[in-house]
Formats: structure tokens, sequence, C-alpha cells
């Protein structure tokens, strides 16, 4: 097991925001869990990016790492149905910047980040680093 595996010690849900029509005419907006899987996370120091700098690290708060192949699913985007032969076909990007990552803080807490910028880790398939900005934090539940 290599040493990134054993930082892997948090349970992160995998969110998709959804938009439904509401009597005022409006929409309101929740979350759809698509995925949980083990994450490590780590607060991002505020100095620890050059300045001057135009990175999508900048605005982040928190840096997320996951083994790849525990995102493999969300990357299957057609079915059987499509044609003989194809089973499924397989997205180059695992994570979508329309994504949000939620983590469950006790039974009745948790932070939503939104997703800035992905990175692979060292270049050898096998990790991806997250950079995450942190915009909302639940406080009286969360909706499963």
């Amino acid at each position: 097991m290599t040493y990134l595996a054993n930082k892997l010690r948090k349970r992160i849900e995998i969110r998709q925001a959804v938009q439904t029509p509401n009597d005022e005419g409006g929409y309101d907006r929740s979350y759809e869990t698509l995925l949980t899987i083990w994450g490590g996370v780590e607060p991002i120091k505020a100095n620890s990016y050059i300045r001057g700098s135009n990175s999508e690290e900048e605005t982040s708060t928190h840096k997320f790492i996951f083994r790849r192949i525990a995102l493999a699913t969300l990357g299957t985007a057609m079915g059987s149905g499509f044609g003989e032969g194809f089973d499924t076909i397989v997205d180059l990007n695992l994570l979508k910047s329309e994504f949000f990552l939620f983590m469950k803080k006790g039974s009745v807490k948790g932070k939503l980040f939104r997703i800035n910028d992905i990175k692979n880790e060292e270049e050898r398939d096998e990790f991806l680093t997250v950079f995450a900005e942190e915009i909302e934090e639940y406080g009286t539940g969360y909706n499963a």
C-alpha cells in the first residue's frame, strides 16, 4: 500500500447540483449524490501559493486526494443500448467542474466544496489531486 493510500480516511460524497421548479416561478437548488468514496483532505495555507499567479489554487481552501479507480464509475457515459459491443464508453475527465464535494462532519453537519482544479498526482494515473473551495457549511443537518 502506498503512502497516499494511508491518508484516504474521510468519506467524501461527489454531488451534482439539481434545480427543480418551485411554486413561486423560480427554482430550488438541491444536490444529488452520485458517488461516495474514501478520500484525503487537508486545508491549504493562505500563503502556500505564489503571489501574482492566476492559478485556480489561489481561491482553493482545501486539497483532496482520491484514488482514480474509485472515480471510474463517474465516467461511464453510455450503456449497452448504444449498440453491440459498447458496454460503456468512459469519459476521460472523471470529475467535472460542475460537481461538488461534500464532507460529512458528524451526523448532522458537513461542508460543501466547489471543484476548482484537478491534477493527476505524479502522472502515474493512480491518484487525483483536487483543489476545491469551501462554499457552505451545513449546521442544522444535511439532505441524504
